[in-house]
């Protein structure tokens, strides 16, 4: 199962840059888990349309596919 889910990583890149900048193009705001939480304690004004981005396994292929795609657009995500 694990092996399965680094291939389907592998080369996606196009499919998480074209995500990315629709999230982008369509003013999403990305926020942390640790964002969410101060919101929850009333510590963090929640920016209009927040989203979390959250990336299940830690896969090496899962960040040096993300990672840089999220750097582009200075979005924040969890891995």
């Amino acid at each position: 199962m694990n092996n399965k889910i680094k291939q389907f990583f592998e080369g996606k890149t196009n499919f998480i840059s074209e995500l990315m900048d629709y999230l982008y193009k369509n003013e999403f705001n990305t926020i942390t888990l640790q964002n969410y939480l101060d919101w929850r304690n009333g510590n963090y004004d929640m920016p209009e349309k927040a989203i979390i981005l959250v990336f299940d396994d830690g896969f090496s292929s899962v960040y040096n596919t993300a990672k840089p795609v999220l750097d582009t657009y200075k979005f924040a995500g969890t891995i």
